[in-house]
């Protein structure tokens, strides 16, 4: 169980991370739709894996899963396949019936979800993170 919590909790900081980093451009980019839409799911998924471990609700983790498969459509290419990951076990975790189950599952697809979660933060934090420039 101790390793669940700890993949759950280093892909909350990873995604913590993709959206604080800042871009290597120091003027303000404008956020695109695709970009507000990729860091709503992101949003989503940060609330669901902290959900698994203390509230499970399978529900809301079927109702990521489903988002992520529908947006992974239409996602740019250096992602689609991470997103059909992520959605793929969020399905599995929403089917498993309640929380030990759940921890079991993000257990067993850790090697599938790990590198998914990687390459969604890395997308974020360099293709939409928000920057700010300093004042002078």
């Amino acid at each position: 169980m101790r390793v669940a919590r700890v993949l759950m909790v280093g892909a909350l900081i990873a995604g913590g991370v993709a959206l604080l980093a800042p871009a290597a451009s120091g003027s303000v980019p404008a956020v695109s739709k695709q970009c507000k839409s990729l860091q709503s799911l992101d949003t989503k998924l940060e609330a669901a894996l902290a959900s698994t471990t203390s509230n499970y609700d399978s529900g809301s983790i079927s109702n990521l899963s489903k988002s992520f498969k529908k947006a992974a459509k239409t996602a740019p290419k250096a992602i689609k396949s991470a997103m059909n990951a992520i959605a793929s076990v969020a399905s599995d975790v929403a089917s498993s019936g309640n929380a030990t189950a759940a921890v079991a599952t993000l257990k067993k697809d850790a090697a599938k979800v790990g590198p998914a979660v990687l390459t969604w933060s890395s997308y974020l934090s360099h293709n939409c993170a928000a920057t700010t420039t300093p004042s002078s």
